[in-house]
């Protein structure tokens, strides 16, 4: 499954280095863990890859913007993750893993939003999406941070 080799190797590469390591590792992954039969990683699914990791990221710095992520931020991205982004449970499960090391590493949530900007620079509706959710996430304790 790339899908799931591409999340392993974009937490990895977060790890190591930074929102870059985590787009290049996401896509060594899944080339590792694809099959023979299975084209390599299209254009559309590294900037799938490359949104769970962008966007994952900055959830966590978000949520934890006021020191301490809470049950309603956290019921908020649950939902996000199965109704909206309609994740599988291995995507779901590398999506909260990226979420909690963005929240514990010392990068700036402006680093993984530059990221974010290289990669949809020109997709309007996928930048409006970030900005909803994020902001979501703030308000989601009942208070803005």
């Amino acid at each position: 499954m790339a899908w799931w080799g591409a999340g392993i190797g974009g937490t990895i590469g977060l790890l190591f280095g930074g929102p870059i390591g985590a787009i290049i590792g996401a896509g060594i992954g899944s080339t590792l863990t694809r099959e023979a039969s299975q084209p390599s990683l299209g254009y559309d699914q590294q900037r799938q890859i490359g949104f769970l990791v962008a966007a994952f990221s900055m959830l966590g710095k978000m949520a934890k913007a006021d020191g301490t992520v809470s049950n309603h931020e956290v019921e908020f991205i649950d939902t996000f993750m199965t109704k909206e982004l309609e994740l599988d449970p291995k995507s779901k499960n590398v999506a909260i893993e990226i979420f909690n090391r963005a929240k514990a590493d010392q990068t700036s949530i402006y680093k993984y939003a530059q990221q974010f900007t290289e990669i949809f620079a020109h997709d309007e509706a996928m930048r409006e999406t970030i900005y909803r959710v994020l902001f979501m996430t703030a308000l989601a304790d009942g208070h803005f941070h």
